[in-house]
């Protein structure tokens, strides 16, 4: 039988990992991997087909050469958000990962990890993410859960303790590593597009592809961030790269999106991932292998995924 605690987060990175020290946040936007904003009411109120439609993917291969930036259609910030976020937006997705974790000294470390989320399942935005190898990672658990109005909810499931631990909002413990990634449980909480102000920088090209410079503060205290810079694709709505600032604003973290596809139509993923610390010099990378998804409503196993239940029993989901 598990037990339910609120136990600090520092005392479960698994024994033999490459990365033991806490490291500084990822993003809080992942944007790029995790949490959705579905149930978020400031999320509503824009249709970003209609604004996809009059965005074009600009090429300008003499504006590329020169560094001038391309000339994009005017979208207002918040705008621009709403449409990153319903990009994101799927009743349900499965996504199978192998995540390389390389240290200083060029040491990798590969794992094969389950990523679950749910986009408003009553009422609710959810993400489950389980590691399923190597065998000293393999069982370790995350849950979140998030109501529109209210904190996140994340709970920790280590196995060799069989405990679930409880991940507090307010807690510095919120900005440590992740199993000893480049991912800290601030960067896979679901979000709400309230979390952040949002102020458009203009456009810039990121490896051809021409892009809107989108920056997000944050609005709350308890974030490990100071601002957050994103390109935005003009094509897709996919954040392609993101540039975070530290609390005393650093810039410490770079994370950049390749290789896209459209999982469902108007909904658009990276194959491949790759987190950078320039502190440290160390990397986590992830490459798609296998994603599942559902459109319309989450179905009755699926939905049985998203429990204490289930992420106490160590289960894949």
């Amino acid at each position: 039988m598990s037990r339910l605690l609120q136990i600090p987060v520092a005392s479960t990175r698994p024994a033999g990992s490459l990365m033991r020290s806490a490291c500084l946040p990822l993003a809080a936007i992942l944007l790029l991997v995790s949490g959705c904003g579905g149930a978020d009411p400031a999320n509503r109120g824009i249709e970003p087909g209609a604004v996809r439609a009059a965005i074009p993917v600009a090429s300008d291969p003499g504006a590329r050469e020169t560094g001038k930036p391309p000339e994009l259609p005017d979208i207002e910030a918040d705008d621009l958000a709403k449409g990153v976020r319903k990009n994101l937006e799927l009743a349900y997705e499965g996504l199978t990962y192998r995540m390389e974790l390389q240290d200083s000294s060029g040491a990798l470390e590969v794992r094969r990890v389950l990523f679950h989320r749910a986009t408003n399942l009553d009422g609710k935005d959810c993400a489950y993410t389980r590691f399923l190898a190597p065998e000293e990672i393999a069982g370790f658990g995350l849950l979140n859960t998030r109501r529109a109005d209210e904190e996140p909810e994340q709970f920790l499931y280590v196995p060799a303790a069989r405990k679930v631990s409880r991940i507090l909002y307010f807690s510095t413990n919120r900005q440590s590593s992740f199993c000893g990634t480049q991912f800290t449980f601030e960067d896979l909480e679901p979000l709400r597009l309230r979390d952040f102000k949002f102020t458009s920088m203009g456009t810039a090209w990121w490896e051809g592809r021409a892009c809107y410079l989108l920056a997000l503060t944050p609005a709350t205290r308890y974030s490990g961030y100071s601002r957050i810079l994103n390109w935005v694709d003009s094509g897709t709505f996919l954040v392609l790269r993101s540039e975070f600032q530290d609390l005393k604003g650093d810039h410490f973290k770079t994370a950049v999106n390749r290789d896209l596809f459209e999982a469902a139509p108007g909904h658009w993923r990276a194959r491949k991932s790759e987190i950078v610390n320039l502190r440290n010099d160390r990397a986590t990378r992830l490459e798609l292998l296998d994603h599942a998804r559902e459109e319309a409503e989450a179905s009755p196993e699926k939905r049985g995924i998203f429990t204490i239940k289930t992420l106490s029993l160590g289960k894949e989901g």
